[in-house]
This record gives C-alpha cells, sequence and structure tokens, in this order.
C-alpha cells in the first residue's frame, strides 16, 4: 500500500505518518511539503496511490500556492480516483459539499483525535474498496 501525505507543517506530516505506519503493516509512506511537490510524486507514481492525506492551507513564501481541493480536482481531472482524504482547521461547509461531487473523499477538521483520523481513513479505504468491487 502506498499512501501519499502532503502538509507544509513538518510536525502534523510526522504524525499523520507515524499513524499510518501503526494502522497498515506493509505500508510506504511518502510526504509531500506542498501541493508543487505532491503533485509531483501523484505524477511520476501515476496509478500506484492507494490514498492522499492532504492539508488544505499550505502556504509558500511569495510564491503561489496550490491546496488541498486544489490537489483534489487536479487527480479527479487528470482520470486518478485516488481515495482522498482532506484535513483544514477550516469548518467552510465548501469542504462538505465536496462529498457530494466527488466518490472516495472525505474531509476532517483540525484539531481531530487520533482515533477519528484512523477511523477515517478506514472508512475512505473500504469505501473505496466496495466501489471498485462493484464495477
Amino acid at each position: 500500500m502506498n499512501v501519499l501525505i502532503c502538509d507544509d507543517n513538518l510536525d502534523i506530516l510526522e504524525s499523520i505518518a507515524l499513524l499510518v505506519e501503526d494502522i497498515f503493516s506493509d505500508v510506504q509512506v511518502l510526504k509531500a511539503h506542498n501541493g508543487y511537490d505532491a503533485i509531483e510524486k501523484i505524477s511520476e507514481l501515476k496509478n500506484q496511490l492507494d490514498l492522499i492525506i492532504s492539508d488544505n492551507s499550505m502556504p509558500l513564501k511569495g510564491e503561489s500556492t496550490i491546496d488541498g481541493i486544489t490537489l483534489l480536482k487536479f487527480c479527479r481531472e487528470t482520470g486518478k480516483n485516488i481515495p482522498f482524504l482532506l484535513v483544514s482547521g477550516d469548518r467552510s461547509t465548501e469542504f462538505f459539499h465536496l462529498r457530494d461531487k466527488y466518490k472516495d473523499y472525505e474531509f476532517m477538521s483540525k484539531p481531530y483525535r487520533s482515533d477519528q483520523l484512523s477511523e477515517t481513513i478506514l472508512k475512505l479505504l473500504n469505501l473505496s474498496v466496495k466501489m471498485s468491487s462493484s464495477i
């Protein structure tokens, strides 16, 4: 299993990586520090990613940024229907409404407990398996 985690906060990035490694015994965690880095990894790995977990806000000093929603849209527009978990401290209703538009998508607001994150990851992956097997 290959999981891409994207967050500009290195502490959060590492804590999510450790949690994912605790949930799955055979997992390769890939890390991206911003949206540009994430798009590069997604493009390189083609269809080898099983899950993407991304922060929404990842500012770069003095540069335009690619946020989590843009990353989600990039995946869907390029035919990559990778299960996607968006995490944000912003509780905008836009994040929740994206569930109606995109399959294999979940949103979590910060702060969250590690058990909530684990449960959401498992739910998202089970949802993905069910959708794939019904085709």
